[in-house]
């Protein structure tokens, strides 16, 4: 099966096409086709079809309902797939789509120029330039998103046809273009370059006339379209032509033609591009080796490419750059830093990145197609020892192109998220905190070029590491801001960042806060509400079921931006399995956000009631595993939470492993009940974990939950739940403390309770 775009869309085999559908069906398919082989978002298809996302799923399924039906019955079943959440693609052999020969030849055309082949570039661009047939791609579609690819598309065919024009030009060969060069200059009237090329090729080739037509074309559409006349070295050279100076159209010819040629092979230069090495980097020594090995070992099958990953202002750049300064003699021929923007809105395009590395390389006339561009940096790289740094990634995408194909070539990326789509990729363990030696010699060396000697206020300085909790950023920014306090100034800013840590972070335009916030703005939606909605509870750390019960719809699958949230290091891996905690000033800022994202106080109690009741139904049903027959309990009427299967299996393999690792978050949830007003959920917390407390002995535990539990219940005035603690709890535990009142001790009364050995 044929699919065509280039030109009016068809779909068929053998010279017989298939009649296809018109309106937003046709674009659905249009849309699919242009981005054929990738995953297209609903969105997209949308928003090309209708021209609004609002439409709504429905209509867009009974497009691609019929579009499939229309497939299925020329026999190409399976080809148009759904991706659940995401959208759908179109999936079609490479050979099958015009689009993707023309790029395929258009890519091979700059390579082969690109080193010295002009016969096989001539080749190449001919092929690409054969598969239109019509002057626009996909005409029936007049505007939308299509229509703007489409018009790339046809300005790509312009440049390549100009191309191919400049080099059968150049090797004298004007003959051979005559037909092309009076067809697509006829498409395309308000081109320049295509009216000053057809006009040296006709007149070269005995057709003045037919030249002079062309200029008179070009003037016409100038007139109507921008009311503009034609550029005077336009009409320059249409004077020459009508005159028959055969002296000025070769003058002409020459500036237009060879020079633009000769432009393809600038001389090589040697960028030194990385910054100055960072003054006050500490620590890392690891990291260090690692890269320093990877980066300096002997040539391999492919090339190189070490990654940094961390969470927000761990100190990727800074590590990122001293490793390039430490492995810059192994790359002679050049260093080069790009700062890809990953975390900006929006980061740095591939086509731009590579257009940095190209004049940076020395080329001055730049392809203007992506592909051309990378075919061309590849070239320029090959066989030469270059190092390349890459910061701030925010994808693999973005990166791809710019992976040069000698393995000679060294590459260093650094980006908040994993890139394990890269080929060639060694990821190095993700950067941690800094510990606290290495912090406040940090610290220390910041505030020391400010004439301020730290070591002379340790109290202060280690409040102020403190806060910063082993981030980088947070201490580089804490040091300089003691530079500017005077006297005894390390207490004030130790006071000042102790109250509001990420409103105290902030110095000389740079911020700890908008540092998290840039790499959240990033995020889906649904990854974003689950990040502020973990930011609702002291929890230490959560898990999957936390994350389920935030984003309360059981329809969607919580797994994906649970792991989302970790991959951009938001969350930090807290033990085994799907566990992770918050960074002390990540979890900060997303407190911070809270009366943004959740402007009333009943919308905050929602979630932490739903986060509550599944804590509380998790803890029913592993306290009902450790128990063997039936304790006189009294318990509240909370109703269950309709907890996702892989939850309670989980917890089902080992109750007590499971009171075990959430012990932590009981303690904190029973406190935060208690300050919400949620005593029924505090006391039955309680009275739900105490035989786990009991079984392992955690007594104090059990003391201050009860004792928390029991207050609670009494400024409620939940007598129900006063009676609860207070007949539930042991007898012999509370003696053993003699820290309850006798009134307490009189009421309270042994539980029957046996213990499941473990």
């Amino acid at each position: 099966m044929k699919y065509r775009i280039l030109g009016e869309l068809s779909v068929g085999r053998e010279g017989r096409d298939m009649p296809l559908p018109g309106g937003t069906r046709l674009a659905v398919l249009g849309t699919l086709l242009v981005n054929a082989n990738q995953p297209v978002r609903s969105a997209e298809l949308m928003r090309a079809a209708w021209g609004d996302i609002r439409v709504g799923d429905t209509q867009l399924h009974k497009a691609i309902a019929d579009l499939r039906r229309l497939l299925n019955g020329a026999d190409q079943r399976n080809v148009l797939l759904t991706h659940p959440r995401i959208g759908y693609e179109l999936r079609i052999e490479a050979d099958d789509l015009d689009k993707i020969l023309f790029e395929r030849f258009i890519r091979e055309a700059g390579e082969a120029g690109s080193i010295g082949r002009p016969e096989d570039e001539v080749d190449l661009l001919r092929k690409a330039l054969q598969l239109w047939s019509g002057p626009l791609a996909l005409p029936g579609i007049t505007e939308g998103p299509l229509r703007r690819y489409a018009a790339e598309l046809e300005q790509r065919r312009r440049r390549a046809a100009a191309r191919l024009f400049e080099l059968e030009l150049a090797a004298g060969r004007s003959d051979r273009i005559l037909d092309d060069a009076a067809t697509i200059a006829g498409y395309y009237p308000d081109d320049q370059r295509l009216c000053e090329l057809s006009m040296i090729a006709l007149y070269r080739g005995g057709h003045t006339m037919e030249a002079l037509k062309v200029y008179d074309r070009h003037r016409t559409a100038l007139d109507v379209s921008i009311a503009a006349a034609p550029d005077p070295v336009v009409r320059e050279l249409a004077y020459a032509i009508a005159g028959r100076d055969e002296s000025k159209v070769a003058r002409y010819a020459e500036a237009l033609v060879l020079k633009s040629v000769a432009a393809r092979a600038a001389p090589a230069v040697t960028p030194r591009q990385l910054p100055p090495a960072p003054a006050d980097f500490v620590g890392r020594d690891a990291h260090l080796d690692m890269a320093h090995r990877l980066l300096t070992r002997e040539p391999q099958a492919t090339v190189t490419v070490a990654v940094i990953t961390g969470p927000p202002g761990i100190g990727k750049t800074a590590l990122a750059i001293r490793v390039g300064h430490l492995v810059r003699e192994h790359y002679p021929d050049g260093q080069l830093y790009i700062d890809l923007e990953g975390t900006t809105n929006p980061p740095v395009r591939t086509a731009e990145a590579l257009a940095q590395l190209l004049r940076a390389l020395g080329v001055s006339d730049l392809p203007e197609h992506l592909g051309e561009r990378a075919a061309l940096f590849r070239s320029l790289a090959a066989g030469r020892r270059l190092l390349f740094v890459f910061d701030d990634s925010a994808d693999e995408e973005q990166v791809r192109d710019l992976i040069p194909g000698s393995p000679e070539c060294g590459v260093l990326i650094t980006s908040r998220i994993r890139l394990p789509g890269l080929e060639s990729a060694h990821h190095l363990p993700p950067l941690e905190p800094l510990d606290q030696e290495s912090a406040v010699e940090l610290y220390t060396r910041v505030v020391g070029r400010s004439g301020v000697n730290s070591r002379a206020e340790p109290q202060a300085t280690a409040r102020i590491v403190e806060v910063c909790a082993g981030l980088p950023l947070a201490l580089g920014l804490a040091g300089a801001l003691r530079g500017q306090y005077q006297g005894h100034g390390g207490a004030l800013l130790a006071d000042r960042l102790a109250d509001q840590p990420l409103q105290g972070l902030e110095y000389g335009g740079r911020s700890v806060a908008r540092t998290i916030n840039a790499g959240i703005e990033r995020l889906d939606e649904l990854a974003r509400t689950l990040f502020f909605g973990l930011g609702l509870t002291p929890m230490p750390d959560v898990g999957l079921w936390t994350a389920a019960a935030v984003l309360g719809d059981m329809r969607v699958d919580p797994t994906d931006s649970l792991l989302t949230l970790a991959a951009s290091h938001l969350l930090q891996p807290a033990g085994l399995g799907m566990r992770y905690t918050f960074h002390s000033l990540i979890r900060e800022y997303a407190h911070s956000q809270l009366e943004i994202r959740y402007p009333t106080q009943k919308e905050r109690l929602n979630v932490q009631r739903r986060v509550y009741t599944a804590l509380l139904t998790l803890a029913r049903r592993a306290h009902r595993g450790i128990c063997i027959g039936d304790a006189e309990e009294l318990h509240g009427d909370v109703a269950d939470w309709a907890a996702p299967p892989s939850v309670l299996s989980e917890l089902d393999q080992s109750p007590l492993d499971w009171f075990e690792v959430e012990r932590p978050n009981l303690r904190a949830a029973v406190v935060h009940t208690a300050e919400l007003g949620l005593t029924e959920w505090c006391w039955d917390l309680v009275i739900t974990a105490h035989d786990f407390y009991a079984a392992r002995g955690y007594f104090d535990d059990w003391l201050f939950t009860s004792q928390v539990a029991l207050a609670a219940c009494r400024r409620a005035g939940d007598t129900r739940g006063e009676t609860a603690i207070l007949t539930t709890t042991s007898r012999s535990a509370f003696l053993a403390t003699g820290q309850i009142s006798p009134t307490d001790r009189e009421a309270s009364v042994k539980p029957r309770v046996w213990w499941r050995v473990s």
